[in-house]
């Protein structure tokens, strides 16, 4: 089974278009950087007050060395000191899932 991360963003008031067009491209060089990542999610909230990223993982140790990368560190450095108040990261094993 698949292992997701489960991003919780909360951009700062005015930073949502910022916020998520960073995350859009994250989201588009993980998946053609980074094979173990089996797909990714980017919600928001009707008032946009927070974004949920949900990434999908082949295994733990696929989340652990994503984690690591540059580029990552770099995200999660970089973009909240400038337009988000919190970002939380929480991972979390697929138990079931349904789809049509």
């Amino acid at each position: 089974m698949a292992i997701s991360l489960l991003n919780t963003i909360t951009p700062k008031e005015g930073k949502l278009d910022i916020v998520k067009e960073a995350i859009l491209k994250f989201m588009d060089f993980t998946t053609q950087k980074y094979p173990d990542c089996l797909g990714a999610e980017l919600l928001y909230d009707e008032d946009g007050e927070q974004l949920v990223l949900i990434m999908a993982f082949k295994t733990q140790d696929s989340i652990n060395t994503f984690l690591r990368e540059p580029y990552v560190l770099s995200l999660k450095k970089g973009l909240p000191a400038e337009s988000v108040d919190s970002m939380e990261v929480t991972t979390y094993e697929r138990v079931g899932n349904f789809s049509r």
